[in-house]
């Protein structure tokens, strides 16, 4: 199960690696990254408490890159040009980049327990112009089975535990991925 973990790891790092268009502007004095969650039309409990959790990971990683991290729940969903446009104006110039961040959760019951499948996706956007930096996509299927005797708060806090370095490492590569774009300039 861990291997598997590492192994979406290494494409989350891999995926990150593509994806920089161009050089960004970055206002020197105040760098924000604004969270958007993608997806709210389903209502699901585990994929709510997954994203929070890896807000709170993302934006920790962020911070200890230089960059303010605040979280906007959901934003009206449409294209990236619509979303970039209704972050301006809400915004205006605090807001340099956004990430958008999509986490489906699926359980499936099994004789042996549950079966959870799991996918974070989604993007980080120049606010300004536009440009992509990066693109996740980060299936983790048949990798976390539950116990038979798991119940609702127990697969979450095994979730947790187990995305947790999915999480961390996710964070990471964003962070890098907007120090070397600052760079660039």
């Amino acid at each position: 199960m861990l291997s598997k973990i590492h192994s979406v790891i290494l494409m989350v790092v891999t995926l990150a690696c593509y994806g920089i268009q161009g050089p960004l502007s970055v206002e020197a004095s105040e760098r924000t990254v604004l969270i958007v969650k993608e997806g709210e039309r389903e209502k699901n409990e585990i994929a709510s408490r997954l994203y929070q959790s890896l807000v709170n990971r993302i934006s920790d990683h962020l911070q200890k890159a230089g960059y303010n991290a605040e979280e906007a729940g959901s934003l009206v969903s449409g294209s990236d040009e619509i979303l970039l446009r209704q972050i301006r104006a809400s915004h205006q110039e605090n807001v340099q980049y956004v990430a958008l961040v999509r986490v489906l959760a699926n359980m499936v019951l099994l004789n042996a327990g549950t079966r959870v499948d799991l996918e974070i996706s989604g993007r980080m956007l120049g606010i300004e112009n536009g440009d992509t930096l990066a693109r996740f996509d980060l299936p983790v299927r048949g990798a976390l089975t539950a116990p038979v005797s798991c119940d609702r708060r127990c697969i979450i806090r095994l979730l947790d535990q187990n995305t947790s370095s999915l999480a961390d490492e996710l964070g990471k590569v964003l962070a890098q991925r907007l120090k070397a774009t600052s760079k660039s300039e």
